[in-house]
């Protein structure tokens, strides 16, 4: 998964989304399906790994030591010296509100009588 913590803030609000996480695992209903157990305790784990990596990237920002460390122990850091790429907003398209039809065909005139039936006449 490429998702990221970008800031603070965003870290302090990992932070209490696993401090919610482990209170709802902690307290949960023994007969609550598994598959939303499973799902939460992923969930936790992921952002608990995301809380890591940010954590880790920043003391190696500030002790530039560390990243030889982390790497020589292969523990994955957020590497801040590296600019951040944000995903761009899809182009607009102009998408026109009312869909141009095509101009009618003129009708070709209905087969008369005569046409169909002259095969009798001989």
């Amino acid at each position: 998964m490429s998702r990221i913590i970008k800031d603070d803030a965003e870290f302090k609000r990992a932070i209490q989304g696993m401090e919610k996480l482990t209170e709802e695992l902690e307290d949960i209903d023994p007969l609550e399906d598994e598959e939303v157990i499973q799902k939460k305790k992923w969930m936790l784990t992921r952002t608990a790994e995301l809380v890591q990596e940010y954590s880790r990237g920043k003391y190696a920002a500030e002790y530039p030591d560390l990243k030889a460390k982390y790497d020589s122990l292969g523990w994955s850091y957020q590497d801040f010296s590296a600019p951040v790429e944000t995903p761009k907003p899809a182009p607009k398209t102009n998408i026109p509100t009312e869909t141009k039809q095509a101009p009618k065909q003129q009708a070709e005139p209905p087969k008369t009588a005569s046409k169909v039936s002259s095969w009798l006449d001989d």
